[in-house]
């Protein structure tokens, strides 16, 4: 942060009451990527609802999602009373000045204890146990309690005297509100533990705001279980992923004036060793410097030039199409000749020899290479102008994509339509239809072997959508009509139905045919 903005950052002297909207409205379009506690799909869609605009708001959206307010039926009621979609009631008037800024639902463990103290005539202690206890969800514990807060409630004036002195209808509220009680306070946070947790969550939005660059990398460089969901949203971001470069590489991610540079550690093969004799010897004029300058073997070399790790250096604007392919190709070319005259030709024969000669040397090795087994294997061509060439490279090397993302031209559509987390399934009643889109990773057919199918082929499918990954069961008739288009690589859109046990595909739609037929 310091050597690129000349800034050193105090998250603590931010102003969380400054009114900074800019931060804030990407979250109402649901780009959470990387913010703590707010990014999983359930707090990302409550979140869009809410339109969090402070620290206070956060604590309140990552407290609402919780289990003992979600469980109570609360979440839906809160986020409908806060825009104004359903009147503010209470349950007695005693509680208005307990829960009136969460629109008259108990969110936090401080308000549970508020209300056994004020309306049942709690003392501290005692509040503080109900809350243990009902949090260890031992009903056996809980029953002891429920008696006193339901005895404390009709001894107490102030509660009764609104209600007209009225028995039953006491006994009524007296139920509604100990339910409350009881289900927040058994999976509820409390408001300091809320918004500390708030602050993070802010602090992070501020950054991915002011310094989207340096927030990605953090994430790349501490997450690598997500890179995929962070190179896309650098994307998003307008900010390039580029592969690693021997000039400008670090060891791990690295902002540069083009983009986001991936490590040279990050590269399969080269290891670290390697990555630092690297990094002490440069800068290099050019792909040759280095090859004489460099300590490095011939696999990690490879490994460099196959990724791009040179494209600076021999990059010539006139040749290169996008991938830049004659560059990697002439650097290919160099290498083989450098091993030529460096590892199969005498130090005193390469010095008589003119360029010339040199170059006539290195076809003669060629020709001879050629004749002999196993020549395709020690020097292998590649054809860099195909991006499909290169998505297989940078998935071999790096373990996903870099210049090449293959669901590029569907993310938007299917980010309007398609479930984003498996969690996501368990959220659909059974019955249910909805869409999983993404990328086929695995098929694994099975033929069965009882019942009245027996004989009759299935399958198990796997789709993959930024990291998560989906199971998709393929019944007999289903899978008859779709096996020709589910192939592993293929971008699909799903539409499934939820059943007991998972998700089983209805029909499928193959995002690259129908993109192809739109052009």
């Amino acid at each position: 942060m310091h050597e690129r903005h000349g800034v050193e950052l105090d998250f603590e002297a931010l102003d969380p009451d400054r009114p900074e909207p800019e931060i804030w409205e990407p979250i109402d379009r649901g780009r959470t990527t990387g913010l703590f506690q707010v990014e999983t799909p359930g707090a990302t869609r409550t979140a869009m609802e809410l339109r969090p605009r402070n620290v206070r708001d956060i604590a309140a959206l990552i407290s609402i999602i919780r289990p003992g307010v979600k469980d109570a039926g609360e979440t839906e009621r809160y986020l409908r009373r806060r825009a104004g979609q359903e009147e503010v009631v209470y349950d007695h008037p005693l509680m208005e000045p307990i829960v009136g800024e969460t629109y008259g639902i108990l969110v936090y463990q401080e308000q549970m204890i508020r209300a056994a103290r004020d309306l049942a005539g709690f003392t501290p202690g005692e509040a503080d146990d109900l809350r243990r206890v009902t949090a260890k969800k031992k009903a056996d514990q809980i029953e002891p309690f429920r008696v006193k807060f339901r005895q404390g409630c009709l001894d107490n004036p102030a509660f009764m005297a609104p209600l007209g002195g009225d028995l039953r209808a006491a006994e009524k509220v007296i139920d509604k509100i100990w339910a409350s009680i009881n289900a927040s306070a058994r999976y509820s946070f409390n408001l300091s533990h809320a918004v500390g947790y708030a602050h993070v969550s802010w602090w992070e939005a501020w950054l991915a705001h002011h310094y989207p660059a340096e927030f990605l990398v953090a994430l790349m460089s501490t997450d690598d279980g997500s890179i995929v969901r962070y190179i896309r949203e650098a994307r998003r971001r307008g900010l390039p992923m580029l592969p690693p470069d021997v000039n400008e590489s670090e060891a791990h991610f690295t902002i540069t004036a083009e983009g986001i540079r991936y490590g040279l550690e990050s590269l399969r093969g080269v290891g670290d060793s390697a990555a630092a004799e690297i990094r002490r010897k440069r800068p290099y004029s050019d792909h040759m410097d280095f090859l004489r300058r460099t300590k490095v073997g011939k696999t990690q070399i490879m490994a460099l030039i196959k990724i791009g790790a040179f494209d600076s250096l021999a990059y010539d604007p006139e040749l290169d199409g996008d991938w830049r392919p004659s560059s990697r190709s002439r650097v290919l070319r160099d290498y083989y000749r450098h091993l030529v005259l460096t590892k199969h030709t005498s130090a005193g024969k390469v010095a008589r020899m003119s360029e010339a000669e040199r170059d006539d040397h290195v076809a003669a090795w060629f020709d001879r290479r050629r004749t002999r087994r196993g020549f395709a294997k020690d020097f292998p061509e590649f054809d860099f102008g195909d991006p499909d060439v290169i998505y297989a490279i940078e998935t071999e090397l790096i373990g996903t994509f870099v210049l090449v993302d293959p669901m590029a031209p569907y993310l938007r559509a299917l980010d309007e339509v398609a479930i984003r987390d498996p969690a996501e399934v368990q959220e659909h009643k059974v019955g249910d239809l909805f869409v999983i889109g993404g990328q086929v990773t695995k098929i694994k057919r099975h033929t069965i072997q009882r019942g009245r199918s027996a004989g009759q082929e299935m399958a198990f499918v796997g789709v993959t959508y930024n990291e998560q990954d989906f199971d998709l069961t393929v019944f007999p008739e289903t899978w008859a009509s779709v096996r020709n288009l589910l192939v592993v690589g293929a971008p699909v859109a799903c539409q499934v139905i939820r059943d007991n046990r998972n998700c089983h595909l209805v029909s499928v739609e193959r995002l690259d045919l129908l993109w192809k037929e739109a052009s």
